[in-house]
């Protein structure tokens, strides 16, 4: 046998297991739009296999040669390359959330899941009487950047309802569950921010009729609002967002697995 296609034993068997999770990873991606460039996709995508193949430090670089990935690691460092290029020609803005929006949409977000839970304690509620309430008690909690719809128009119970505040973070109801027992269900976990997609591979900042909605969490920011009686400063968020020509170009999410992600459907109304 050729000497260049000997493996270390296991190695085979942990190729197959990085060709499935590459496979997974595809199928999962065919379900979601794209919030960045296609040059800006295929460097995070190499970089994934690259992390995926180096951590396994029990294999020498011999063998991962060896096993036909090479070729694969000269497209990422190409790719490396295009992007590095790309991003430097970009502004970047480092995404600050004030304190006091921080406590307010805290607030805001408890006082309106004790509300919802007393009136399942009054002997069950009438969902269009409790999207009604949810709603005014909303509409003058505090100034809102942008209210939307998602799914369907304002009037569809099928739809879910989007507050984004001034520096992006965002509630979100979900009309189709209301009268469910359980809050978590209609009340929807405050995110730390959200990304518009409107279909020409560039992010927005504003919700745009017919774009998809990205909204991100970062674990960093979900202990935050967790404690959020101990938030005494503004909070520097680890999302940045690159700016090319004066239009949103990259959105910097924390990897996966250290922040959480809801991929929501067309933006079919926009209330403000």
């Amino acid at each position: 046998m050729n000497k260049s296609t000997i493996l270390a034993p296991g190695f085979d068997d942990f190729i197959k297991r990085t060709n499935e999770r590459i496979r997974i990873e595809e199928m999962e991606k065919e379900k979601k739009i794209p919030i960045i460039t296609p040059q800006v996709q295929s460097f995070i995508d190499g970089e994934n296999l690259r992390k995926a193949v180096w951590e396994k430090d029990n294999y020498s670089s011999d063998n991962i040669l060896a096993s036909g990935i090479q070729e694969a690691f000269k497209k990422i460092n190409a790719n490396r390359d295009e992007t590095e290029r790309l991003l430097s020609e970009c502004s970047i803005q480092h995404l600050i959330i004030p304190r006091r929006e921080i406590l307010t949409i805290t607030k805001i977000y408890h006082e309106i899941i004790s509300s919802y839970e007393a009136s399942l304690k009054k002997g069950g509620v009438i969902a269009e009487q409790a999207m009604i309430e949810l709603e005014k008690y909303l509409d003058r909690a505090m100034p809102w950047k942008h209210k939307f719809c998602t799914g369907g128009l304002k009037s569809d119970n099928k739809s879910s309802i989007y507050y984004q505040s001034l520096s992006g973070m965002t509630i979100r109801i979900k009309r189709a569950n209301i009268g469910l027992k359980t809050h978590e269900a209609v009340i929807r976990k405050v995110m730390e921010n959200i990304v518009f997609d409107s279909g020409a591979y560039f992010p927005t900042d504003d919700p745009v009729i017919g774009s998809n909605t990205s909204e991100i969490r970062d674990y960093k920011f979900r202990s935050l609002l967790e404690n959020h009686l101990n938030c005494h400063s503004d909070y520097k968020s680890r999302i940045d967002r690159y700016y090319k020509n004066g239009k949103l170009f990259f959105v910097n999410f924390p990897f996966a697995g250290q922040s959480s992600r809801h991929d929501g459907n067309q933006v079919a109304e926009i209330m403000y």
